[in-house]
């Protein structure tokens, strides 16, 4: 991609068309993850979430100059999962540090690409709720 002069260097000009990774219709998500809804409040919060993420990704993050969608939210840390304009790995659930700036070192803010939303719920959602569970103490073994 080609860089427009006088801004950031290495910033893709434009973004590759991507089509939205269709979210299943049975896809129901587990604690501690949080929709957001669809509401102007939600999506005012969603989008801080997005300008926060391109805020404090620097050049060489993966996710540098890429557009991003906040879908849902971790209630219990600053986790963010965004769909992404990514072709081969449209999801990821981002760490924010807030640090209100651009990060140093390029694994920052901390970042897991997804395939598909069966890879997220395999290695991501369902990890989560487990350990979620164990710490509110609401989880079984028998269950």
């Amino acid at each position: 991609m080609r860089e427009v002069p006088g801004s950031n260097p290495g910033a893709p000009t434009s973004f590759p068309k991507v089509l939205p990774l269709p979210i299943p219709t049975d896809l129901q998500l587990l604690e501690p993850w949080v929709p957001f809804k669809d509401s102007g409040l939600e999506r005012s919060r969603a989008t801080g979430l997005a300008v926060e993420l391109q805020t404090e990704v620097s050049l060489g993050h993966s996710l540098y100059g890429t557009r991003a969608t906040a879908f849902a939210h971790r209630k219990d840390c600053d986790d963010v999962l965004f769909e992404i304009a990514l072709h081969d790995k449209p999801l990821a659930v981002v760490h924010l540090p807030w640090n209100r700036g651009k990060e140093l070192d390029t694994w920052l803010p901390r970042t897991k690409l997804f395939t598909n939303w069966e890879e997220l719920v395999r290695e991501a959602m369902l990890p989560d709720h487990e350990d979620y569970a164990r710490a509110d103490g609401t989880y079984s073994s028998h269950e």
